[in-house]
C-alpha cells in the first residue's frame, strides 16, 4: 500500500470518551524539521493530527491509541504539547494519568518521573520512555509518528 494511504486509527482512551475514532490521520510533511532527526539513517515519520487543542486539559495528560501505539499527550500550563509512550517501564503505569511537575510526568503508580522532552527517567539504572515530536498547528495537536 502506498505510504500516503496509510491511515492509523486514532482513539481517545480516557474514561470520559466513547472510544470512537475522533479524527482522521493527516499525513503531510514534517512541520518543524529542527525537532526531527536528520540524515540518511533518520527514521521516517508522518505528521498525525491527533485531537483539537481544546481536547487536552491544560496541565494534564490524555491517552490516545494511534495505530498500534498508545501515547500520553500533555498540554503544559505554558501551552506546549508533548507526546510519549503511555506505559511506565517500571510497572506499566498509565503515564497519561500522571501529573506534570518541573518538565516531567510523574507516574501515578510509583512516582517515577519521565522528562517530557527526552523521556529519561529520574531513577538511576531505569530505562526511559520513547518521546515523539509534537506541536500545535491551526488548533490541532500534531504528533510526528514513525512510519516503520
Amino acid at each position: 500500500m502506498p505510504e500516503s494511504l496509510i491511515t492509523p486509527r486514532i482513539t481517545a482512551l480516557n474514561n470520559d470518551s466513547s472510544g470512537d475514532t475522533i479524527t482522521a490521520c493527516d499525513r503531510h510533511a514534517p512541520h518543524d524539521p529542527a525537532q526531527l532527526p536528520t540524515g540518511p539513517d533518520a527514521p521516517k515519520t508522518c505528521a498525525v493530527s491527533v485531537c483539537t487543542l481544546a481536547d487536552l486539559p491544560r496541565g494534564l495528560g490524555r491517552a490516545f491509541q494511534i495505530g498500534n501505539r498508545t501515547l500520553a499527550i500533555f498540554l503544559t500550563r505554558q501551552g506546549r504539547v508533548f507526546a510519549l509512550d503511555n506505559r511506565c517501564p517500571h510497572k506499566e503505569g498509565p503515564l497519561a494519568d500522571g501529573m506534570i511537575a518541573d518538565g516531567a510526568v510523574v507516574c501515578p503508580l510509583h512516582s517515577f518521573r519521565f522528562n517530557l522532552t527526552d523521556g529519561e527517567c529520574d531513577q538511576e539504572g531505569r530505562c526511559g520512555v520513547r518521546t515523539y515530536a509534537a506541536e500545535i498547528e491551526n488548533g490541532m495537536v500534531v504528533v510526528h509518528m514513525p512510519t516503520e
